[in-house]
């Protein structure tokens, strides 16, 4: 480490702000602090709190961590601001006149609540009666912008009420007031009906745990002692709320580490608060400060034209405000560039020219230099900018990777699942039916397609009419009758079976009967990773749905995909994770945290980088704010450069800026100013070479998806459960089918039945040792009737005979529970061992410790086992409870003195006393297992009984038959 980084990673108490340049190793700095306040005994695991902004950069720092600490490290709360917040409500949620179990709206979830309530809201400018839904994405917005600035909705109110008696008499200030007037009554409306319906969205996940710390003493009091020490990464990215929840966290120990860059400050349109950083040290004079200059990436000329650039934001950056010396130094010595000067940039007369000649670049210092795909990336503005890139990509036949593909829903995968379920809905869809038919499923050739076609537009009939027609009349024209014959029987199979199945079930056997799962898992279809995937996600809808309209059928579910699309839902989607060797195109804010060899930033042109102010949907009251101000051109300006900065530092070897001045606009383009602030007297473009007519034409050719890699379906990361190694162990093939191609299983009602189960046993436990009561039944029954589903009854009797079934285990254990005096000491508690280079993940139901100082570890299993032996054999013979004795003994430097099973629908449980060493008669079967995986061995284990029970049997080709 540097001495700036072991400065920052020892520092003892009081605030401490990092500031931290581009590829300065500041997840480094984190991880090694947080290992260094625990191993020297400054604070336990538990009282520390990391917080970032995304899943990937919590599972990333938590990795590092757990590689820094010993075994036995695992309380440490390292997790995102909204999961975080998450956990606070689920806690204490009551607190606020919460559910407990609330439910969460997503973005999509949001704005489909918002139009069921549409007629509940005090809406008439923003409700026009010719298109009542036009504004309901900018009032989701306004509202999340409401909450991330920490307004309440009765200032909102009071402030919009003052407006309106100021416009008294001044028709020029009426109609603005009575706006605002109108949009904070809706938000005052819209967060009671969230509260009386049980849901949150995704910005109360910060505004609610900061309203339960402002209203609350007690419990704020209790969550300051919790956590001693917090840290931020990426603090430049934080709003209001976020900094003031962390303030008050921190207000009793002010030991509280940010860690960011003003430079890097790039998400203004989500809110964030550049104010937060610049002006920390008003909040925390004392605060110590450290900067991070030296620079692990990027070749020095580099780093120079960057600073140069963002010297143009000054005096608004830190810099400047706090004196100090920001210029990055770089210390990478082993870089060599690609060519004498590691900075280039070149005009172009058209956008196409500029498109082929980085594809042209790729190719040739891929070849001249022994570069890999993955060393290039193109950084683009915006996603609409790319097309002329991807066709030239496909032009070379260079392979990429796009991070603006299209939504979930445009993927051929998906739309052919979207397709078959309108069909079935709508006979008369003609345009599903021709996607549907023409598809991979049924490979109808074209020549049919258009005769049948044109016979239902021609008698004003359907597309199935006509293919019903042709079948009675065996049609001699057509080729494809039995194509034809069999898509009919799918369809008259699966119409039969709409009363009896949710949609879910009902698309898993359409996908078998086509026999698609067996193509996949067989290597049959390309892409079958990413494909699986996105199904999976598709889904996932489908499962939300079924949740939220348990008696819902097929019909109403295409009227709320609909609903979904219309709302502007596109779920991210999944490119292939084996298609390593690809150049990486995607948007500069995409690229933040990345870095790459060589760098084309492309497209530099004046109006579109920077690209110009746009107004605000819906006017934000900013009187209501003490720090921060509307954005203006100069502030836009400013946040474009930053955003230009950070394009800048993602390259290590080389930098390439280009610009077109014929972009297919009427008028000439002009370069961006910022390519001038960056090179300076370098700025003047070099020449461009002038490209053949054939290539001209060429360039007209339809973008096509990018070449095809073979595919290596190998995991590059070893973090395992119990459950996976349990997986392998039994058959290498599950594994695969579940964990590798991550083939959704069908919904089944043992599944649920568990879940449900387990869900409010652990419920009632945190209620006893959390809350210091026993619930009552009733609670419980509310609880599991809630939790638990109908799916994978085969009638309403069943259906009632398993929920009483339900209430009878329930009951069973409350009474067993209500009768005792012990409290667990433990409840879900998470755990991460290592065995070698591999992590062992998993969580403990319950740890119980007796007056005598005994430990007892239980398991909680749905299954039913009602023999004491079997149980007791079972136990002895666990995987999982032997991992969980040697968790708990790194955890706590001892061995607990018991292992239980507890199997809940029959109350019986299996017991085992660990040996000294839980792991060693496993430990061998662990290692192959993990070898196993590694090199990519799958093969299936063909046996009766295993193959029989197995949730994959309707998709594997291998099961033994009996």
């Amino acid at each position: 480490m540097t001495p700036e980084q072991l400065e920052a990673v020892v520092h003892e108490q009081g605030p401490l702000m990092i500031v931290a340049g581009a590829g300065t190793g500041k997840t480094t700095v984190i991880t090694r602090r947080i290992a260094h306040l625990i191993l020297s005994g400054q604070a336990r695991a538990g009282e520390i709190l990391a917080l970032t902004f995304t899943d990937k950069a919590a599972q990333e720092m938590q990795g590092r961590v757990d590689e820094l600490l010993p075994l036995g490290y695992v309380d440490t709360t390292i997790c995102t601001f909204h999961s975080f917040g998450d956990k606070i409500l689920r806690q204490f949620a009551l607190e606020l006149g919460l559910q407990q179990d609330y439910r969460m709206l997503d973005d999509t979830g949001q704005v489909l609540f918002l139009r069921q309530h549409l007629f509940k809201l005090p809406l008439r400018q923003l409700r026009p009666l010719g298109n009542p839904t036009t504004h309901l994405r900018a009032l989701k917005q306004h509202f999340g912008r409401l909450k991330d600035e920490c307004i309440e909705p009765d200032d909102y109110v009071s402030w919009a009420d003052d407006l309106v008696e100021a416009a008294r008499g001044v028709p020029a200030m009426q109609e603005r007031a009575q706006l605002q007037q109108e949009l904070a009554l809706c938000y005052r409306a819209y967060q009671e009906l969230l509260l009386k319906d049980g849901r949150c969205d995704f910005a109360d996940l910060v505004y609610r745990p900061l309203q339960l710390l402002r209203q609350r003493p007690g419990v704020l009091q209790r969550l300051q002692e919790r956590y001693r020490y917090i840290l931020v990464d990426e603090f430049q990215d934080t709003n209001g709320s976020q900094f003031e929840l962390v303030r008050l966290l921190a207000e009793a120990h002010r030991n509280l580490t940010v860690v960011g860059d003003d430079d890097q400050s790039i998400y203004a349109f989500r809110g964030a608060a550049i104010s937060n950083i610049l002006q920390f040290k008003e909040v925390y004079p004392d605060a110590h400060p450290v900067v991070l200059t030296q620079n692990y990436r990027s070749l020095q000329p580099i780093l120079d034209s960057s600073y140069q650039l963002i010297q143009h934001n000054n005096p608004n950056r830190l810099e400047i405000i706090n004196q100090i010396d920001k210029r990055l130094h770089g210390a990478r010595t082993d870089l060599e560039g690609m060519a004498p000067n590691p900075l280039e940039y070149t005009r172009f007369e058209t956008v196409s020219d500029e498109a082929e000649a980085v594809a042209q670049r790729i190719v040739q210092w891929r070849e001249e230099h022994g570069l890999e795909y993955t060393d290039f990336a193109i950084l683009i503005r915006n996603n609409r900018d790319s097309q002329p890139y991807l066709r030239a990509l496909n032009q070379y036949e260079v392979p990429y990777r796009f991070s603006g593909n299209e939504g979930l829903y445009r993927r051929p995968e998906v739309r052919l699942l979207s397709s078959m379920v309108r069909v079935l809905v709508d006979p008369h869809d003609g345009q599903s039916l021709f996607y549907l038919l023409s598809s991979d499923f049924y490979a109808c050739g074209p020549r049919d397609l258009v005769r049948l076609s044109n016979l239902a537009q021609r008698e004003h009939s359907t597309l199935l009419v006509q293919v019903e027609k042709a079948l009675q009349e065996q049609s001699p024209e057509l080729q494809g009758l039995a194509i034809l014959q069999r898509f009919h029987d799918d369809y008259r199979h699966f119409v039969d079976l709409i009363p009896t199945l949710q949609p879910g079930p009902l698309v898993y056997q359409f996908l078998q009967r086509a026999d698609w799962w067996r193509r996949v898992t067989e290597g049959e279809v390309d892409n079958a990773q990413a494909l699986v995937q996105n199904v999976a996600r598709f889904f996932d809808v489908l499962g939300r749905f079924s949740e939220e309209y348990p008696e819902a059928n097929l019909a109403e579910f295409v009227r709320h995909l609909d609903l979904l699309i219309e709302s502007g839902d596109s779920p991210s989607v999944v490119e292939s994770d084996t298609l390593d060797e690809a150049v990486q195109v995607l948007t500069i804010h995409r690229s933040k945290g990345l870095e790459f060899p060589v760098v084309f930033l492309v497209g530099l042109n004046e109006d579109r980088f920077p690209n110009k102010l746009r107004p605000e949907d819906l006017e934000f009251p900013w009187p209501l704010l003490q720090t921060s101000a509307p954005a203006d051109e100069e502030s836009h300006l400013q946040e474009e450069r930053r955003l230009f900065y950070v394009a800048l530092t993602r390259a290590q070897r080389h930098l390439w800026l280009s610009g077109a001045t014929d972009t297919g606009m009427r008028r000439k383009m002009k370069p961006s100013r910022f390519v001038r602030e960056s090179l300076g007297a370098q700025a003047a473009a070099k020449p461009a070479p002038r490209m053949q007519s054939l290539e001209r034409i060429k360039r007209s050719a339809p973008v096509e998806p990018a070449p095809r890699q073979e595919e290596t379906l190998k995991p590059k990361v070893f973090d395992l459960s119990h459950q996976r190694i349990a997986d392998y162990q039994d058959c290498p093939h599950r594994y695969y089918l579940a964990h590798v191609l991550r083939i959704p299983q069908p919904e089944s009602q043992t599944l649920t039945f568990g879940t449900a189960l387990h869900e409010c046993i652990s419920w009632f436990l945190r209620q006893r040792k959390e809350e210091g009561r026993i619930p009552e039944l009733s609670e419980m029954h509310n609880r599991f009737r809630k939790q638990w589903r109908r799916v994978g009854c085969v009638s309403g009797e069943h259906a009632d005979h398993r929920l009483q079934q339900g209430y009878d285990c329930l009951e069973r254990f409350w009474r067993d529970e209500a009768g005792s005096q012990q409290v667990p000491d433990m409840i879900e508690q998470e755990f991460t061992v290592r065995l070698d280079d591999v992590r062992i993940r998993g969580r403990i139901d319950r740890v119980d410790l007796d007056k005598h100082g005994r430990v007892k570890i239980t398991d909680y299993k749905s299954s039913p086992v009602t023999q004491v032996d079997l149980a007791h054999q079972q136990a002895q013979q666990s995987l999982q409870l032997s991992i969980y004795a040697f968790a708990y003994q790194v955890i706590k430097g001892k061995l607990p003195d018991l292992l239980c099973l507890h199997f809940i629908e029959s109350g019986v449980e299996g017991h085992s006393v660990p040996y000294d060493h839980p792991l060693d008669e496993h430990t061998g079967q662990i290692r192959l297992a993990v070898a196993g995986i590694r090199e990519g061995r799958f093969e299936a284990r063909p046996a009766l009984f295993r193959c029989r029970n197995c949730v994959y049997r309707p998709v594997c080709d291998a099961g033994a038959e009996g």
